[in-house]
């Protein structure tokens, strides 16, 4: 692993991004390295850069496939993918099937009270409450997912409701993130974890209310903001091309970056194909998340609370220390979680 204080890491890694990247058109010869990547809107405006052509390598081209949370854990056995931005919780999952996963780099990090555990129900629902949860349906994106382990420990710690998948005091039920607001509306569930471009939506509109924010429970009972998404790898891809892997996260930075600095042109684009007002973007990167891609020292920590977690809701019997996990070619941020 490689170190940076805060005062050297924008000059490390304006050089590291500098090596092997340009505007210029990428030479003929290339190795595609594919990405898979939760599928929401603002992962879109994440790669936007890279997928037309203003963020390129000589060596590499990335090949980028949105999947849902759940679809994301699955495919982790299949080493199809290069690089996975996925669950949080994949780490001891997949080391305890034997896959020797590495820890790449930090996905989303919730700026809570608005980060993506939140809990929303209907305006008019009569769910006053957390108390009021009891015997009611949530709808969740991943059973053992990352978000998962936070709702769950928030709910157990904070106000004692039994959170046992099986006679709890509540039912979560697994669905695909597109289909949530559609069951939360129609009642088929009394709550829902919507993602943040749905909830985006809900706060800026007259269908729902935010209930509880249980990534906020945990920071103000740890000091710590959980992680729900992280960038894996596998060990032998790692070793045998780690320079094209430092590009290929390199790329991924270079490509935020751009987003950032072009949002006139990056957010109209990416919204009018999403259906997504161009404000969403905005708020996605200032007050929803961090999206750091490199890795900060406090995600390491976190990580490490996040398994100790799931452990004791018995997801998983053990893990390892997640400093032991990184990647050593993983460029390591000591700038603290806004």
């Amino acid at each position: 692993m490689k170190h940076f204080g805060r005062k050297h890491f924008g000059p490390v890694l304006g050089a590291l991004l500098a090596v092997g990247l340009s505007v210029a058109p990428a030479l003929a010869q290339q190795r595609t390295m594919k990405l898979a990547y939760f599928a929401d809107p603002s992962r879109d405006a994440v790669l936007w850069a890279i997928r037309n052509g203003k963020v390129t390598s000589d060596r590499i081209k990335i090949e980028a496939t949105p999947m849902q949370i759940s679809e994301l854990v699955q495919t982790m056995p299949t080493k199809t993918f290069d690089v996975v931005e996925t669950s949080s919780m994949a780490i001891p999952f997949g080391r305890a099937r034997g896959l020797d996963l590495k820890l790449m780099g930090a996905g989303i990090v919730p700026r809570e009270p608005v980060g993506g555990t939140n809990i929303w129900v209907k305006k008019d629902s009569p769910i006053k409450a957390v108390a009021d949860l009891k015997g009611k349906k949530i709808a969740v994106y991943s059973i053992s997912s990352a978000a998962d382990v936070v709702l769950r420990t928030a709910l157990a710690e904070a106000h004692q409701i039994k959170v046992s998948t099986e006679g709890g005091d509540v039912q979560l039920i697994q669905m695909p993130v597109p289909a949530m607001a559609a069951a939360l509306a129609s009642g088929n569930v009394d709550g829902a974890t919507l993602a943040q471009s749905q909830a985006y939506k809900a706060m800026h509109g007259s269908d729902f209310r935010l209930l509880v924010s249980p990534g906020e429970i945990m920071k103000k009972k740890y000091g710590l903001t959980i992680p729900t998404s992280l960038f894996v790898g596998y060990d032998e891809k790692l070793k045998k091309d780690p320079e094209l892997y430092k590009e290929f996260m390199a790329m991924l930075v270079k490509s935020k970056e751009y987003a950032l600095a072009h949002p006139d042109e990056v957010f109209g684009v990416v919204g009018k194909a999403s259906n997504m007002e161009p404000a969403f973007f905005k708020a996605w990167f200032d007050d929803f998340n961090e999206f750091p891609i490199v890795l900060p020292e406090a995600v390491i920590k976190a990580s490490d609370l996040l398994w100790e977690k799931g452990k004791a809701l018995g997801m998983i019997k053990s893990y390892e220390p997640a400093a032991s996990v990184v990647w050593d070619g993983a460029v390591i941020s000591k700038a603290p979680a806004k």
